[in-house]
């Protein structure tokens, strides 16, 4: 009786698998070297910047310790205060000299002032004097046009009379009006 073989000679098809088996395990084995050698690098590497970290650190800490004993920081500590106290005084400082200009602007020729006060909330007083009354009110019509009126607003008066001025009788007058108090302010920032 003839042999019966139930396995087959012909192994093509388990060649094709083993072949792609052993491709795949060759492939994997690569990837799994890359892999591992990408960790000892990034092991390395960051081994390395804990390393420039620490240097970092120390040198600062030796450079701060160094500044905070040199015999000159109390000197440039106290002058940085003293620099910082005059920035704040010059941004805040009132210049009463922009408002005379403005003032004269606004002035009739035919008025004077005969007392005139202002204070940083804006508030100005003034105490205008002329030879009639219609001459005040010409002074009073000025506020009311647009090229004079930019700095004052809001004219009020107080009292109107009669003064003696040397030999003559002038008309007198009190007001109070408002200016920009950011006009009076530094204006070179």
């Amino acid at each position: 009786m003839p042999d019966i073989n139930l396995l087959s000679t012909d192994n093509q098809e388990s060649n094709y698998s083993s072949a792609g088996a052993g491709l795949v395990t060759k492939i994997l084995g690569v990837v799994l070297i890359i892999t591992l050698l990408y960790f000892v690098y990034l092991w390395f590497a960051v081994s390395q910047a804990r390393k420039e970290l620490a240097s970092s650190i120390a040198k600062t800490s030796s450079a701060q310790n160094e500044a905070i004993n040199r015999k000159e920081r109390s000197e440039l500590v106290t002058r940085q205060g003293q620099v910082q106290s005059l920035n704040l005084l010059i941004q805040n400082h009132l210049y009463w000299s922009y408002i005379l200009p403005e003032l004269a602007r606004v002035t009739l020729r035919s008025s004077t002032y005969s007392n005139v006060s202002a204070g940083a909330d804006g508030t100005l007083n003034l105490t205008v004097r002329a030879v009639e009354y219609s001459d005040l009110d010409q002074y009073l019509q000025v506020f009311n046009l647009p090229q004079f009126n930019q700095q004052f607003s809001d004219v009020k008066i107080l009292a109107v009379s009669k003064a003696q001025q040397g030999s003559n009788l002038e008309s007198e007058m009190r007001l109070e009006l408002k200016f920009n108090p950011d006009f009076i302010r530094n204006r070179t920032q």
